[in-house]
Formats: C-alpha cells, structure tokens, sequence
C-alpha cells in the first residue's frame, strides 16, 4: 500500500498565485491577442479561441500540473499521481452525482437568464443579459463542421482536465490542509476570478458551476467528479451548436 503521499498545505498567497497568473494570461489572450488575430487574420474566430485559448492556456495548466507533483513527490509513479491527485477510479455514486449536478447546474444558470432578463424588461434599467462574448460567437453555416471538431476535441481535453487536475486535484486538496471545510468556497471565488475575462454575463451564468463544482469535489473527496460535471456543462452545449440544432 503506498503511503509516501506528499500534500504540502496552500497558504492564501500561494492560491492567490497558482490562480492569478492563470488569470492574467488569460485575461491577455482573451482581450488583447485574440481579437488582434481575429482583425488581422482571415480565420474563423472559433478556431482561433481553441488554438489561441488551448496553446496559451489550457495546455500550460496540463502541463504546470505535474510539474508541480514533479517537484511535490519524491517518488513520482502511476499511483501516486492517481491518489495525489485524487483519480481514483469513480464509481455510480460519482457518476450520478455528476449528471444531477451537472443537471442542476443547467437549470440554475437558465434561472439566473430568465430572472434576469424578465427584472429588464419590466424595469428598463439595463438590457438582456449577454451570455457570448465576441470571440466564442460560432456560426455552423460560415464555418467547416468537422474541421471545428477535429480541433475543438483536443481543446476541450485540455480545457476539462487542465482545470479539474490544476485547480481540484492539485490545489484544492492542498487548500483543504490550510483552510479547512472553508477550501472549497475559496477555491470557487479564485476559479470564478479565473473567468473575468469572460465579462459580467457569462460570469452571472456560470456562478452555480463556479460553486456547485469545487464543493462536490471537496465533499466527496474525487476529482472526476469535476471532471465529469465540467465536461457535461461544457461538452454537449458546443456539440449541438456545431451540428446546428441549436443557435
């Protein structure tokens, strides 16, 4: 049985680092190269997010994940990635808390639209709520289906599992050993400052994943529970964009 897992405790400025840097690049890409390359370039705006937001973000949290065990664990194997990073194999229980959560998470976040949008339409204070910023704007009739899929599935690995084994399964654990059973709740507002770039709509949209995710993951102690509720959230809305069936 191994034994010789090595969790170093997170303080506040650690997490604060380990999510702010993220954050900054993040916010660069978002706001300043991608729309330089979108004015520039003559290429379909959502391939540009997939290469752009994959290479220079979604990849670098991947990779930056076990460069940190690397440097953690003084014997770095198989299994102790898997307990370190707490992957041990999910069983129904994960797998129906996931599709519930992931579920929940639909329907809060179509409240959170539809209160929204009805308080503007009998105030008139400020309109909709705009929920799709500039560059994740996707049209199947002005782009090639198949070469969108062919990029976005790489993408959205990376996506899912550069953020889940980063900010749960590295992060969060090392915060549980600081913080306590507070962890999740400050592992939720780092990762909705991760998404400012997003701007105020998504973000408002996003607040029941933002929250539901982390607490799950600290609950039952698994992080393909954020994987799963992360890929579900994510995954099939994009694939009934790109097949059209959806606007």
């Amino acid at each position: 049985m191994i034994t010789d897992i090595q969790i170093q405790p997170i303080i506040l400025s650690r997490s604060i680092f380990l999510f702010g840097i993220p954050a900054v690049i993040f916010f660069i890409l978002v706001n300043y190269l991608i729309p330089f390359i979108n004015t520039e370039l003559n290429i379909d705006p959502i391939l540009v997010w997939f290469l752009v937001g994959g290479a220079g973000i979604f990849i670098p949290l991947f990779i930056i994940t076990f460069i940190l065990l690397k440097r953690e664990q003084y014997n770095l194997t198989k299994e102790i990635i898997v307990l370190r990073l707490r992957l041990t194999k999910p069983g129904k229980r994960e797998i129906y808390i996931s599709l519930l959560a992931a579920l929940c998470c639909f329907i809060f976040s179509g409240l959170i639209i539809t209160i929204y949008n009805f308080i503007s339409d009998g105030t008139q204070l400020f309109g909709h709520l705009n929920t799709s910023p500039g560059f994740l704007e996707y049209s199947p009739s002005n782009s090639n289906p198949l070469l969108v899929l062919a990029i976005w599935i790489p993408f959205f690995f990376f996506n899912i599992f550069g953020e889940e084994l980063l900010w749960r399964g590295f992060i969060l654990p090392g915060q549980i050993l600081y913080h306590g059973k507070s962890a999740w709740i400050l592992n939720a507002i780092l990762w909705l400052l991760f998404h400012l770039c997003f701007g105020f709509g998504l973000i408002l949209t996003l607040l029941p994943i933002l929250f539901i995710l982390p607490y799950l993951v600290q609950k039952y102690k698994n992080t393909w529970i954020g994987i799963f509720i992360h890929a579900l959230y994510n995954g099939p809305i994009f694939i009934l964009l790109t097949a059209g069936v959806i606007q």
